[in-house]
């Protein structure tokens, strides 16, 4: 399977469940400012999807997307109208960002000087993008926020990464349930006995 990104090593999706794996390739690309993935089937179809959410699991060195269907006029079952995909990289986190926490009175003193600690980052987050960040020493808990903005710098600068604290969860699967709605249906993931049906792409 191909994918424009090398960086991933392997994609799997997560909903729906019975995802036809019956994929010749898989392709990433940006198109004015939009993220699109297409998926060419062995039969003949050819599914386009643009990222709706995602969320980058720091410390697990993998990710999580929710994707629409774009091109609706091509044959296909309405259940696959919505996607989640798990990506896992392939290689370290090669950057690095310091967090500024928008609205960091409602953390503790400890937490506060956790995340003052730089992020290791595997590509460069973007407004709206959702972190899951562990806190040293404490696996069970994660912490989410949202990116308001990005404040690229040069140089000897780090880049800065305006976020807002949205709270504690504990497993990524409780985070990716709050973006199903009424529009997307699909089925909330399980914290128990859930099989990832995994595809190298």
């Amino acid at each position: 399977m191909i994918i424009s990104n090398t960086m991933i090593k392997e994609f799997i999706i997560l909903r729906p469940a019975d995802f036809p794996y019956r994929l010749m390739s898989l392709v990433g690309y940006f198109y004015n400012d939009h993220h699109l993935m297409n998926f060419y089937h062995a039969a003949g179809m050819e599914l386009m999807y643009e990222q709706q959410k995602i969320c980058y699991a720091i410390d697990e060195d993998n990710f999580y997307q929710l994707l629409k269907l774009k091109n609706t006029q091509e044959p296909h079952e309405a259940k696959y109208n919505w996607l989640v995909l798990k990506g896992i990289f392939g290689m370290p986190p090669g950057i690095e960002a310091q967090l500024k926490i928008e609205n960091e009175e409602v953390l503790s003193s400890e937490q506060k000087n956790f995340f003052k600690k730089l992020l290791p980052l595997h590509r460069m987050i973007e407004r709206g993008d959702e972190l899951a960040i562990h806190v040293e020493n404490d696996f069970s808990i994660l912490h989410h926020f949202k990116c308001n903005d990005v404040f690229r710098n040069n140089g000897a600068f780090l880049s800065t990464i305006s976020v807002t604290y949205l709270g504690t969860y504990d497993h990524p699967y409780s985070i990716i349930n709050l973006w199903f709605d009424e529009e997307n249906k699909l089925m909330p993931m399980s914290l128990k006995n859930n099989h990832e049906h995994s595809e190298q792409f």
